[in-house]
């Protein structure tokens, strides 16, 4: 995306983006926990706006597929894991980034636990072992086996994530060995998410598990893949709308017959989202329209730093504000105490997250004689 500042490999602007999507769903967290003390202490107007702004939590989640797949896009772009050197590669690079500091996450999840979680099932060895190995969905989802470990209800997104990453090579192995047009053809792509998703909503149907979730989802983390390497024109546009076209258009036939789906309102909300990604990449001249380039560094200055620590952010604030609910009700805090405990977490999200990030790189991910890659 030649329109936008990199540094140090990074597009600035997507570190803004996770940024932003990374707060929606921390703000939902705080806002459940202390909706009582936002009505109390909030006039009517500002409450109704901040409880608009925290329902946006799923589709918040969402919106980080598309940008996953986009991102591993531009990651994979001029190496593709096709063969088996490239393959070791992409695999190393995503271990290196998601594995450690995850294993960290559920060690921090179980330290803050102590002070709420005594004797909680979620704090099992077994589902502690689901969540080891990524099997982990959201408890109120078809098909769940284990629950996010620790009540940090997050986690569940991440075995998605892996789960794309995985089946990703495997897919672009099999273009690549049919030769139609490409092992990045976006649109056999897109026709393999259209697919996926009819397959999932049906296994879980008939057989729920985790992995029919994790299918019927594809698409989203799809369109932020083919969005990367899409020229503009009207193929291109029709590309990244055929999915929310079909997915309204399934969920209309649905709803003919009375019938309602939670996981197919999923994937139209993040088809839409993908949708609104997709053209503004495809048409990304509108980056540089004057009125725009203020705008741009704006949101940049206020969200990078914060962007560059937003996988650890998603993964550690939730212990943090459960142990802090937990401290609550042994006593009433006093109004400094109130503000410390802000303060404490202002600075764990601008500070400590892009650290601790920062540092699981450093340690985990060693400097390659291949080609820089894009950080991802």
């Amino acid at each position: 995306m030649s329109t936008t500042p990199v540094r140090g490999m990074r597009i600035v602007e997507l570190d803004s983006l996770r940024a932003i999507v990374a707060l929606i769903v921390v703000f939902h967290h705080v806002f459940k926990l202390f909706r009582n003390e936002f009505e109390a202490s909030l006039p009517a107007w500002i409450f109704s706006m901040a409880d608009f702004v925290q329902a946006q939590n799923h589709r918040a989640v969402m919106a980080f597929f598309v940008l996953s797949g986009f991102t591993i896009a531009l990651a994979t772009k001029t190496r593709p894991p096709i063969n088996s050197m490239m393959l070791r590669d992409y695999l190393y690079r995503r271990v290196t980034r998601i594995v450690p500091l995850y294993y960290f996450s559920l060690a921090w999840t179980a330290a803050f636990g102590l002070a709420y979680g005594a004797g909680h099932p979620d704090f099992s060895v077994r589902t502690l072992l689901g969540n080891v190995l990524f099997l982990q969905t959201s408890v109120s989802g078809k098909g769940n086996w284990f629950a996010p470990y620790g009540m940090n209800g997050p986690y569940w997104s991440l075995s998605y994530e892996i789960f794309y990453y995985l089946v990703l090579p495997v897919v672009l192995w099999l273009l690549s060995r049919i030769r139609f047009g490409g092992e990045r053809c976006p649109t056999m792509l897109v026709s393999f998410g259209i697919v996926a998703m009819f397959c999932g909503l049906a296994a879980n149907l008939l057989v729920p598990s985790p992995f029919g979730a994790f299918t019927t989802l594809w698409i989203i983390w799809l369109l932020g893949y083919v969005a990367f390497g899409l020229r503009p024109g009207v193929k291109a546009f029709f590309l990244v709308s055929f999915p929310a076209a079909v997915t309204i258009a399934t969920e209309a036939a649905f709803a003919a017959r009375g019938l309602s789906s939670d996981t197919l309102s999923s994937v139209r909300d993040g088809s839409l989202i993908g949708w609104l990604f997709g053209v503004a990449a495809i048409w990304r001249g509108w980056l540089n329209i004057p009125l725009v380039l203020p705008l741009r560094r704006g949101l940049n200055t206020m969200f990078e730093r914060i962007g560059r620590g937003s996988y650890a952010l998603y993964l550690l604030h939730y212990p943090i504000l459960l142990a802090f609910i937990a401290l609550v009700e042994i006593g009433n805090l006093s109004a400094l105490g109130w503000i410390t405990a802000g303060g404490f977490f202002a600075c764990f999200i601008v500070f400590f997250c892009p650290w601790i990030e920062g540092v699981s790189l450093v340690i985990f991910r060693r400097r390659r004689s291949t080609a820089a890659h894009p950080s991802a």
